[in-house]
């Protein structure tokens, strides 16, 4: 977000993290000495420039055309308070159209402002996303250009920068020789079947569905977490989720079910007490958080994305993982997949239990798509 769009979205300098205010207040264009190409700080039609290059690719992915998928990352997702606090737009450009109004985008880039915790200091973040370099520019190293600049800028302007991290699916040893270190990820997924099955599913005794504020409140009472892994001594880095996270991951969803319509209902509707509101669910204090992708994975039908687990037992762990498959069964949702950062309340290690059909230990089985946790 550049200095102009923080005031046309009403936001003053002055109410950002200093860290983000500070980059929205440096010069737009920098250049180096000798260099053929250049960084910018993309203005908002510069950015939507960026955007609508990638859109027929990664669009197309998504099962949108070109205006969907613009009007979702101009206006659904970038309305949401995650991205209005904390985020610009970068362009790689040839060093002799750097002012130029429409220079030639090289490669084009995303950054977001994130509060983190590392050990036990609160840090601050920049995470690294959408990188992309137009098909004619391929092959010339303009990603990697791009990302040397946009790191050294951030590192020379914020000496509190703290933590820069990117995920990359694509090239995570590419980024690790600029400087990143690649650290394994703690997921897994499995399918559901699919079901025509109107009713919605019953819960446990003691559970209930959760809205976004009960579930907000649950994660802001969690004692904090670990503050350095006992199996290395390492510091332990964790992105907190916040209700912007959730917010935007909302969005995301609203725009997806508005885009299918009558096609595909949110069937969260029929979920009391919360309705389309319904984002995770508790047993006592343990909970669980999730959004819906209706058009991601899942052979089609889209996925159920577990955002956050906290749960002092395996056993209870399970007990959520069980609700939250039994609910994508009911939405029509093809895969379930968690994403957890403690893999203790995954079932990690000694105390995973095994998937009663065919033994894998995982908290669900893809080997024989047994949904039992």
């Amino acid at each position: 977000m550049t200095k102009e769009l923080a005031s046309e979205h009403g936001i003053p300098l002055s109410d950002l993290a200093p860290v983000h205010a500070r980059v929205l207040c440096q010069p737009r264009v920098v250049a180096r000495d000798g260099s053929a190409t250049a960084l910018v700080r993309a203005t908002m039609a510069q950015h939507l420039a960026a955007t609508r290059l990638h859109a027929v690719e990664w669009g197309t992915m998504s099962g949108l055309n070109e205006d969907e998928y613009i009007d979702r990352e101009m206006n659904a997702l970038q309305s949401t308070e995650d991205a209005r606090n904390g985020h610009c737009g970068w362009l790689l450009v040839p060093a002799t159209e750097c002012d130029q109004e429409n220079p030639t985008i090289l490669a084009s880039c995303e950054t977001f402002h994130r509060t983190g915790q590392l050990g036990e200091r609160e840090v601050n973040v920049w995470v690294l996303t959408t990188v992309y370099v137009p098909e004619p520019h391929r092959g010339k190293g303009y990603a990697k250009d791009l990302s040397i600049q946009v790191r050294d800028h951030l590192i020379a302007t914020n000496p509190d920068l703290g933590v820069s991290i990117l995920f990359s699916d694509v090239g995570p040893y590419l980024y690790a020789k600029l400087g990143w270190q690649v650290y394994p990820s703690t997921s897994f997924e499995f399918r559901v079947p699919l079901t025509t099955d109107a009713l919605p599913p019953t819960l446990p005794k003691g559970a209930e569905y959760l809205n976004t504020t009960l579930a907000m409140t649950l994660v802001r009472a969690e004692p904090p977490a670990p503050a350095t892994d006992l199996s290395t001594g390492r510091a332990v880095f964790t992105l907190p989720f916040t209700p912007a996270r959730l917010a935007w991951h909302e969005a995301h969803r609203h725009f997806y079910y508005n885009h299918l319509g009558a096609s595909r209902p949110d069937r969260r509707s029929a979920l009391a007490p919360y309705g389309t509101d319904t984002v995770g669910a508790r047993i006592g204090d343990a909970h669980i958080a999730w959004f819906h992708h209706p058009s991601l994975g899942g052979d089609g039908r889209g996925t159920l994305f577990v955002l956050h687990v906290h749960a002092e037992s395996v056993d209870v762990a399970a007990a959520l993982l069980q609700i939250a498959a039994e609910h994508a069964v009911f939405c029509g949702l093809g895969v379930v997949e968690v994403h957890c950062a403690d893999e203790s309340v995954l079932g990690g290690g000694a105390g995973r239990r095994a998937c009663a059909r065919c033994g894998r230990r995982m908290g669900g089985c893809t080997t024989c798509r047994n949904t039992t946790v």
